[in-house]
C-alpha cells in the first residue's frame, strides 16, 4: 500500500551549526564512542535502557577508512535496549564539518541472525537538527549510522550526537477544545498527494484554509476538520489543506492527527508552502488510532498542513490535528 512509499528511507543530511564538546552541562553524553574501527562491524554496548529517561550517544564520523565501492566514510554501530512503551523520538544534533559529507543514514535493526529493519530516519540539511519518531517492541536493537561522501573527509573527523527520548507523545497530548475549524470544504484541496509518484505532492484546483495561525514555541494548537468522500485523487478521497506559519525561534514541530473509529485511515504532512517539499510526514498504513511525528522546521516560515483521507474512508468523520511547537536546543 501507499505506506511503502513513506519517505523515511531517504539519505540523512544534517546542517552543522557548531557543536559544543561532548560532556558539557547543557547536554551531557551518556555514552561516548570508543572503538571507531571495531564498531563498523560489531556494535558498541551502550548499556542504554530506553524506557524512562533521555540518553545520548556522542560519537564521530572518522576519516581514514573510506570505502570507495559503497562511498562510505564511516559506519558506527551501537547496541541499545528498548523498554516501556517503545515509543521514541530520535534526534541527530548538528555537527561541525558536515559540509564534507553527502549524507548520513540512521537505521535501527533487531539483533536476530537475519536482522529486521525496524526504523530509519530522513533528514534535510536545510534544518539545524533532525528528528523522527518510532515505536519499537521491547528488546535489543542495533543503531547504525553510516556517513557517505564522494571521497574521504578533509576534516578527518566530524562530531555528532544521537539522542533518544522515550514517550514523546506525553509531551504533546491531544488538544480537544477550541482551535481553528475547517471552513472551505470541498474547496480546500489546494494540494493533492500520490505516493506512487515523485514528487508525491502537487498543487490541486482548490484553495488553502487561511488559519492565521503562527506556531509559537512552547504552545499547542488545534485544527479541526471533517473527512468527506469525494472521487479519489491519488488514493485519497479527501485532501484538506491549512495555511500556517512558524514563529520566531521555532525549529521543531510535533503533529498528532487523531480520529475516532477503526474504519478510516487518515494521514498528515507539513509542506513548504512554496515548493511543497515535506518537512514532516505522518503517513503510516493504519485504520484507526492516529498519526504522530516530530520533525525539524525553519523559524518564521510559511507551511501548508495537509490532511488526507485514504480510500476507502467514511464520510462525515471528524478529526483533530494537534500541533506542538518548540525551540529544540542541541
Amino acid at each position: 500500500m501507499y505506506g511503502s512509499f513513506v519517505r523515511f528511507a531517504l539519505w540523512i543530511l544534517v546542517l552543522g551549526l557548531g557543536l559544543a564538546a561532548c560532556g558539557d552541562t547543557a547536554n551531557p553524553c551518556d555514552y561516548n564512542e570508543t572503538d571507531d574501527v571495531g564498531n563498523g562491524s560489531a556494535s558498541e554496548m551502550t548499556s542504554f535502557m530506553l524506557d524512562k529517561k533521555t540518553q545520548t550517544v556522542c560519537g564521530n564520523v572518522d576519516g581514514g577508512h573510506y570505502d570507495s565501492l559503497q562511498k562510505l566514510v564511516d559506519v558506527d554501530r551501537y547496541r541499545v535496549t528498548v523498554g516501556g512503551t517503545g515509543e521514541l523520538v530520535i534526534h541527530l544534533d548538528p555537527m561541525d564539518g558536515v559540509e564534507d559529507l553527502d549524507g548520513i543514514r540512521v537505521q535501527i535493526f533487531d539483533t536476530a541472525v537475519n536482522p529486521r529493519l525496524y526504523a530509519e530516519g530522513a533528514f534535510d540539511k536545510t534544518y539545524d537538527h533532525a528528528a523522527f519518531v518510532t515505536v519499537l517492541p521491547p528488546g535489543d536493537y542495533d543503531v547504525i549510522m553510516a556517513a557517505a561522501a564522494r571521497g574521504d573527509i578533509a576534516s578527518g573527523q566530524v562530531a555528532y550526537r544521537l539522542r533518544f527520548t522515550p514517550d514523546p507523545s506525553l509531551q504533546c497530548k491531544p488538544e480537544t477544545k477550541g482551535g481553528f475549524n475547517e471552513d472551505l470544504e470541498p474547496d480546500n484541496d489546494a494540494v493533492h498527494a500520490d505516493f506512487s509518484k515523485d514528487p508525491s505532492f502537487t498543487m490541486g484546483p482548490g484553495a488553502s484554509e487561511m488559519t492565521k495561525l503562527t506556531f509559537g514555541g512552547g504552545h499547542h494548537y488545534l485544527i479541526n476538520g471533517t473527512v468527506m468522500n469525494f472521487p479519489a485523487q491519488g488514493g485519497y478521497v479527501d485532501n484538506d489543506v491549512y495555511a500556517v506559519k512558524t514563529g520566531d525561534g521555532v525549529n521543531e514541530l510535533t503533529t498528532r492527527l487523531d480520529w475516532d473509529g477503526t474504519d478510516a485511515d487518515l494521514d498528515v504532512a507539513l509542506l513548504d508552502a512554496t515548493t511543497l517539499a515535506p518537512a514532516g510526514l505522518g503517513v503510516t498504513t493504519k485504520m484507526g488510532g492516529g498519526e504522530f511525528q516530530t520533525f525539524a522546521v525553519l523559524p518564521k516560515t510559511d507551511y501548508l498542513l495537509w490532511v488526507g483521507a485514504f480510500d476507502p474512508s467514511p464520510t462525515g468523520r471528524p478529526y483533530g490535528v494537534t500541533v506542538c511547537a518548540a525551540h529544540y536546543t542541541p
